[in-house]
Order: structure tokens, then C-alpha cells, then sequence
């Protein structure tokens, strides 16, 4: 199938994986390689990013475009620190 989910009810409008089929598919690609990265999951509680905490799954939201721009318009609160290099 395409690249879009949705786009109707609050949902994702993109697959998990558009950006990389996106990049994958770009002119002047040539031999590249697209690396893997670990999921990236928003703290509710503290308002970090970081590994998400098995004991409290549901303090953790999994970010994505679409949901990263309806909390903007919703103005909810930029995470703290950003996004952690020690993965």
C-alpha cells in the first residue's frame, strides 16, 4: 500500500515508515544506507523524551509528525532537554 494512513480522526496521516521509503527512494541515492534508530517516545510525566519505562507504559506517548503538530496547536508543553544522545 501508499505511504498515507488516514489523516481522519486525530490519527496518524503518514506510515511509521514514509520517511525512510521517502529517503530510500530519493535521486542521488546512490550505495547509502539508511540506518535504523530506536523508537522515540515522549515522558508525559516529566515532559522528556527517552526509552519508555515498561513499569509505566502509559506515561509514554509515541511521537509522530501528525501528533507532534496537534500537541503544538493544542499548546502543550515542549519537552525539556531534548532529545537524549545516549541511546
Amino acid at each position: 500500500g501508499g505511504a498515507i494512513c488516514g489523516g481522519g480522526g486525530g490519527g496518524d496521516f503518514y506510515k511509521g515508515e514514509h520517511g525512510r521509503y521517502v529517503l530510500q527512494t530519493s535521486p542521488g541515492m546512490g550505495d547509502m544506507q539508511i540506518l535504523s534508530f530506536g523508537k522515540v517516545y515522549y515522558d508525559t510525566k516529566d515532559m522528556k523524551m527517552k526509552k519508555r519505562d515498561s513499569s509505566r507504559k502509559k506515561d509514554f506517548l509515541s511521537i509522530s509528525g501528525s501528533k507532534m503538530r496537534a500537541m503544538a496547536r493544542k499548546g502543550v508543553k515542549e519537552c525539556v532537554g531534548g532529545i537524549p544522545n545516549d541511546w
